[in-house]
């Protein structure tokens, strides 16, 4: 599974590097909108393939990212899309409402989303690949509950105990699985789940 995510974050990234070197110093292609100052306008149409943008809140991060995505829509070949990741369903939101309200066309060639909704967007086209159910569902917080007290029969408290546990063994990389994460995982498998460790 990470060789799968690696693969597809990789392949995004060698086509928005392909993009940029190819319309590297062409920025009179756009004229600077009247809406982005000067400062944003450099980040725009900065033709790296790594930018970081550092500023405060409330500054116009959103809105410069917003307008390089549109800067570089119109340039895209036909097996290119743009991908935008935000940590934020409402950045995301916010990100997705501007470009439809910008864009001329193409929307189709761009993914805005959380790195959550992005990964499983990735484990649903995959999911045959990656021995997971085809219709899987993401578990919410009482059906992980009600499947951690039929491995752990006792309180909420005592399983909430145990979620946590196999929680931070899901963030660190094991040689083999616990027994009790495997037993968890092999709870959620049977009833066609995932949780957002899993993402």
């Amino acid at each position: 599974f990470d060789r799968l995510i690696k693969t597809v974050v990789r392949k995004f990234l060698l086509c928005s590097s392909r993009i940029l070197d190819t319309f590297v110093n062409k920025e009179t292609a756009m004229n600077r909108p009247d809406n982005v100052n000067e400062a944003q306008w450099q980040a725009v149409i900065n033709a790296s393939d790594y930018l970081l943008i550092t500023a405060g809140p409330g500054t116009g991060k959103t809105h410069t990212l917003t307008q390089r995505i549109l800067y570089f829509l119109p340039k895209l070949k036909d097996d290119q899309k743009i991908l935008a990741i935000t940590f934020t369903n409402k950045a995301a939101g916010e990100m997705r409402q501007r470009i439809i309200l910008y864009a001329k066309g193409g929307q189709e060639a761009i993914y805005v989303g959380t790195f959550h909704r992005f990964c499983l967007s990735c484990l649903r086209e995959f999911a045959p690949s990656t021995g997971l159910p085809q219709h899987f569902q993401i578990a919410s917080e009482p059906q992980r509950e009600s499947l951690a007290k039929q491995i752990w029969p006792g309180t909420s408290k005592q399983a909430r105990e145990k979620l946590n546990v196999v929680s931070r063994q899901k963030s660190i990389v094991l040689a083999e699985p616990t027994q009790d994460l495997a037993r968890y995982n092999q709870k959620l498998r049977e009833n066609k789940l995932l949780d957002f460790d899993d993402i």
